[in-house]
């Protein structure tokens, strides 16, 4: 799912460029107190400043948190694409 699917289901959606705002749709919100971020691998964070957990989040938008990831595939692809971590444990020090 990509983040436009996800800010479609929401309400008083606000923000750009991966950030944004909107009203939860777990509790009575009043205002936009639910936080959204799209990362650079393509997860959609959700977090919600009145408390409510991620599980009340999506189900109240009749989404799963596995829509909030990415397919495996763009991942991998994303991995491979990186350059390789330095491996610290392997370095000897004298």
């Amino acid at each position: 799912m990509n983040i436009n699917n996800l800010l479609n289901r929401l309400e008083k959606v606000s923000g750009s460029n991966g950030k944004y705002k909107a009203r939860c749709p777990a509790h009575d919100d009043r205002g936009p107190s639910l936080a959204i971020t799209e990362t650079d691998e393509g997860r959609l964070l959700v977090h919600c400043f009145a408390g409510c957990d991620v599980y009340q989040v999506v189900s109240a938008i009749g989404l799963e948190i596995s829509d909030l990831f990415p397919p495996d595939s763009v991942i991998q692809s994303m991995r491979h694409d990186r350059k390789p971590r330095k491996n610290y444990r392997a370095i000897v020090h004298n």
